[in-house]
């Protein structure tokens, strides 16, 4: 069976960029591709400070406001139909809440990869919001793209790291994304003092390069007050085109006291995130 990625969208503010996103990934990573549309019955287009329309009537402005949407995905996959031609996209439209649908999606056996694109949901709707809450529950990576984002091919691609042995069948997946756009990835860490980490960076990162066996990877570590901070700048001032991150499991104690740094660094990063969930 074939793996697939799956982008979900609400609106379509930015949704040629998205789709061109979506089928560039999908030609590299030779997958299928799934593009839905999400027909939230939460939703209303009844205008602000007006009394509900009757149910039939909302019912017909809801089944219209969602056709327009799948129109114009489809224009979009026409016009692009020069990128799709040895590859196949499914446009669906699915009923439900956002959060339930990436859930369900992400435990399915064919599915690689999660795709949300900023631009394209309710101004009213976070995604920072929503990666908090789903990221710990779901089963498959996640990559999050910022508002206005144009695709490129990852050349250079950041991975922040605190050493830890989860952190290398993920690195092997990472560098299976890396190799087919031959990209350079960087182990990153974080540290307050860099004096203390010298000797341990050396000998850690070894033991990492030789697991991952990946000949574009390499290991810094860098010394930063704020981690989130440190991964971002260091993104920003070295040109890197994708962040990827662990994001942690924690009880509800650890989720009250202690925050996140995946979410963290997804909430302050002007790159695209790929968060991986431990």
């Amino acid at each position: 069976m074939k793996k697939k990625i799956i982008e979900f969208i609400q609106t379509t503010e930015n949704i040629e960029e998205a789709t061109r996103a979506l089928i560039a990934l999908g030609n590299k990573l030779d997958k299928d591709l799934e593009l839905v549309i999400v027909a939230d019955p939460n939703i209303t287009t009844t205008p602000t400070g007006m009394n509900p329309v009757p149910s039939m009537e909302e019912a017909k402005q809801f089944y219209e406001y969602i056709e327009s949407k799948e129109n114009k995905a489809q224009e979009v996959i026409n016009n692009l139909k020069e990128m799709t031609r040895d590859i196949y996209i499914n446009l669906k439209v699915q009923t439900g809440t956002l959060d339930y649908l990436v859930e369900q999606k992400s435990k399915e056996e064919d599915t690689y990869l999660i795709v949300l694109a900023d631009d394209n949901y309710r101004n009213d709707f976070s995604i920072i919001t929503f990666f908090e809450k789903f990221s710990q529950i779901a089963e498959c990576p996640i990559l999050r793209l910022p508002g206005n984002y144009h695709f490129k091919p990852f050349a250079k691609i950041l991975y922040g790291s605190d050493y830890l042995e989860v952190d290398i069948p993920k690195l092997q997946k990472l560098t299976g994304i890396a190799a087919v756009f031959n990209a350079d990835v960087t182990l990153l860490h974080v540290t307050n003092d860099i004096q203390a980490e010298e000797f341990d960076t050396i000998k850690v990162g070894k033991e990492i390069l030789d697991k991952v066996d990946y000949k574009k990877l390499v290991v810094r570590t860098i010394q930063a007050s704020d981690i989130s901070n440190g991964i971002n700048n260091y993104a920003t001032e070295n040109g890197y085109d994708l962040v990827a991150v662990l994001r942690e499991k924690k009880d509800f104690f650890e989720n009250l006291f202690n925050k996140s740094q995946a979410i963290e660094i997804s909430k302050k990063s002007d790159k695209p995130v790929l968060m991986f969930h431990e």
